[in-house]
């Protein structure tokens, strides 16, 4: 059987390969490279909003890897039947889920860290004392020493900000840092190419990311509804074997008669873990909780007990910033 790919965010690691090698063992993966096509064939910058563990880190990677032109990592996939170029793309590609928001001195410090690392593993020497000029500097950088646009993907635009919400006056702050330091992406539209940016909400999209006008928000787009977690053909393709395991592990540990057969057990994992939906349309299967109850081979609320409640939002709750009895309130009366 194919492993599970269970906390695994590594394109190249799921593919079965090591340094450019395929020398490792293949994990399930569910074929999103043919959507990744129709947004790489166009010069809109990308917004996609998705809850954690769902699958945006993954296919960052999945996207940094095909604007490296890394093709043979992808044979027998959609976009390597395509007609996709392959030609390599200079990248910038930047992580703000572990970003240290103690201070907006420590996150512009982590800011300029995450950009230098970046150039250092280009041979780049960097101008500037601030994340935006050290910023543009590596746009400049990258694309004199490639002569083509430089790519940009944003994972977690919203971390930092989302992680000091029950101090407002620092989220405030923290927000004017990345509104400042996103303003490069325009500063630098002639020379930046595809661009990718992710995150948990989009409640400060509209203020941080107002200079990019042309930003196409895809979070409810039906065309890319699936683009995060199994649609049932995925999940009814990847999964056989794993379903067999499972059923024979819930009858192994049942005292009474056999509970469920293959059609039942489906049905439950339905009912546990499908109806995701960002179109109203199309529904898919929560990825993380789908790992792991087949890791386990038993059912569980395991998205909720490993982030898939945000912890803004229980700081939230604990600082009483959210009125939840006006909100009873307001369903009664309606």
């Amino acid at each position: 059987m194919l492993l599970l790919p269970l906390g695994v965010e590594n394109f190249e690691k799921i593919r079965g390969f090591q340094e450019g090698k395929k020398t490792e063992p293949e994990h399930i993966y569910a074929d999103k490279t043919g959507l990744l096509y129709n947004l790489l064939n166009t010069k809109s910058p990308y917004f996609l909003s998705r809850p954690c563990r769902f699958g945006k880190s993954l296919l960052i990677d999945t996207l940094d890897n095909i604007l490296r032109g890394r093709r043979e990592l992808f044979e027998g996939l959609q976009i390597y039947k395509s007609n996709y170029d392959w030609k390599p793309y200079p990248v910038i590609r930047l992580s703000l889920a572990a970003i240290d928001t103690e201070s907006v001195r420590t996150l512009k410090s982590d800011l300029i860290a995450e950009l230098q690392a970046i150039a250092d593993r280009e041979n780049l020497t960097l101008r500037g004392s601030t994340p935006p000029a050290v910023f543009k500097s590596l746009f400049e950088k990258l694309y004199s020493k490639y002569d083509r646009e430089v790519a940009v993907l944003i994972d977690e635009y919203d971390a930092p900000i989302l992680s000091k919400l029950h101090q407002p006056k620092l989220a405030d702050k923290i927000r004017e840092c990345l509104r400042i330091f996103y303003l490069v992406l325009k500063d630098k539209a002639s020379q930046r190419g595809f661009t990718f940016i992710t995150g948990v909400t989009k409640f400060a999209q509209a203020s941080i990311f107002s200079s990019l006008n042309n930003l196409v928000d895809i979070t409810l787009d039906e065309q890319y509804a699936s683009i995060c977690g199994f649609t049932e053909d995925e999940f009814n393709s990847l999964f056989p074997e794993y379903m067999e395991v499972m059923l024979e592990r819930l009858k192994a540990r049942s005292n009474k008669p056999p509970e469920y057969t293959l059609t039942n057990l489906y049905d439950a994992i339905k009912d546990w873990y499908d109806g995701y939906t960002w179109d109203g349309q199309t529904k898919v299967f929560n990825p993380w909780s789908i790992l792991c109850a087949f890791q386990k081979n038993r059912f569980g609320d395991y998205w909720s007990k490993t982030g898939g409640i945000p912890s803004f939002l229980v700081n939230l709750v604990k600082t009483g910033l959210v009125d939840f009895k006006a909100f009873r309130a307001k369903e009664s009366i309606t």
